[in-house]
């Protein structure tokens, strides 16, 4: 397909249901959309990926898409909107318009269920955050990705980004199940992160990315940022290389020692992954600054994974105590969990991981490679877990008292 959409190619389509995929790779399609362009479509239930990859579509996002000022002309009935506008990078880039999707564009969309990846990579759309956007989506249930590698977003993160309203105006509890890769890439998002960002988060199971290379977003993360996310299962990468968290007044302190508040995964009790959650690999900083609190873990009883969750964090300081993972019984992988942590200068707990307390530990790959500074006792894991993977677990951790009698495979 080539040249402009037809202004009014779906206009008054009343019976039309489904239409996902429409113009999916159409690159050969160019201008704006046409105001208007789902006007009298009031059956239209799924959307997906209807402008997926159309690169060469110009121009804002425009409210009036499926909003109509008649009322019963309007796309109420939309449910599924999935990638709808997914890989558009030539939408947006008007410099005098800052505010490229309007904050009213999900207004009145109350049964509009899944907007997973209806941004992503849009690169070139410019807009900031508004408290107002989600607030008539009762029925939200997926939003992964949604604005991923949207590099034109700046502004700070509103409080109550995540209300939803209902039908009286009061507050209620979110239905959104998955909320990954929300802002993965937003490398011009700022500010700190609210404490009340996920308090509507109760049924929520995957944050994995959320923050992914967000290199502006700074502070400390809130102590209650997870107090209600009692039903998370994983968090993934989700602040890997967002390189300006950690950085605060109180962990400057001797008095607050601590890099991460210690009641931060107090009430997620389901929580089974963490791989690469604060991991910095990418050269941009260094993250946490402090001591990991001694029982960071302790009611994450269901906990499965945490490889490479503090992957070169080189502020770190302090020990790894041994009360850590007491209770972690669920554990199988720690592998890179403390690779290239050089700042930690403390002890190193004997009965850190012990087959009593964490009997499923399959492998221990490079756990703590690099952590040179480490002192006191390594824990005899090489008794405990003689078939776990082990290569280069104490590689370089010479200041170990036993470090000679380490067996060379799991250096």
């Amino acid at each position: 397909l080539l040249g402009e959409l037809p202004p009014n190619l779906l206009k008054g389509k009343s019976k039309l249901n489904t239409a996902y995929n429409c113009f999916d790779g159409c690159t050969g399609l160019i201008g704006e959309i046409p105001d208007n362009f789902f006007e009298g479509c009031t059956a239209l239930s799924n959307i997906n990926y209807f402008f997926k990859d159309c690169s060469g579509l110009t121009g804002p996002i425009k409210t009036n898409l499926w909003t109509n000022a008649v009322a019963n002309k309007s796309c109420n009935n939309i449910v599924y909107a999935n990638g709808l506008f997914e890989g558009c990078t030539g939408l947006g880039g008007d410099p005098s318009n800052l505010q490229e999707i309007p904050y009213d564009f999900f207004d009145k969309k109350y049964r509009l269920a899944e907007i997973s990846e209806m941004f992503n990579n849009c690169s070139n759309l410019s807009f900031t955050l508004s408290s107002e956007w989600f607030k008539d989506l009762r029925q939200l249930t997926k939003m992964n990705y949604l604005f991923s590698n949207c590099q034109g977003l700046s502004g700070v993160i509103p409080e109550k980004l995540f209300v939803t309203l209902d039908a009286e105006g009061n507050e209620m509890t979110s239905t959104l199940l998955e909320a990954a890769g929300m802002f993965r890439y937003c490398r011009q998002l700022s500010g700190r992160i609210p404490e009340d960002l996920f308090q509507k988060f109760l049924n929520v199971r995957k944050l994995d990315d959320f923050f992914d290379t967000c290199y502006h977003i700074e502070g400390g993360i809130p102590a209650g940022l997870f107090s209600q996310c009692y039903n998370v299962v994983s968090m993934n990468n989700m602040f890997s290389n967002a390189c300006k968290v950690g950085e605060y007044e109180e962990n400057l302190s001797t008095e607050y020692p601590w890099a991460l508040p210690p009641d931060l995964f107090d009430s997620c009790v389901n929580l089974q992954s963490t791989s690469y959650m604060f991991e910095m690999w990418d050269g941009h900083g260094t993250s946490l600054r402090g001591e990991l609190p001694p029982e960071l873990f302790k009611n994450c009883t269901r906990l499965q994974v945490t490889d490479g969750m503090f992957v070169a964090c080189g502020l770190l300081t302090g020990g790894l105590p041994n009360e850590m993972f007491r209770t972690n019984r669920a554990l199988t992988n720690v592998s890179n969990m403390f690779w290239a942590c050089g700042g930690l200068n403390g002890e190193l707990g004997a009965t850190l991981f012990t087959n009593t307390n964490n009997p499923k530990i399959t492998t221990f790959y490079q756990t703590f490679s690099g952590c040179s500074k480490l002192t006191g006792t390594a824990p005899a894991l090489w008794t405990m877990f003689p078939k776990a993977t082990m290569g280069l677990c104490f590689n370089g951790c010479s200041k170990l008292s036993n470090y000679a009698s380490i067996p060379d495979q799991w250096k």
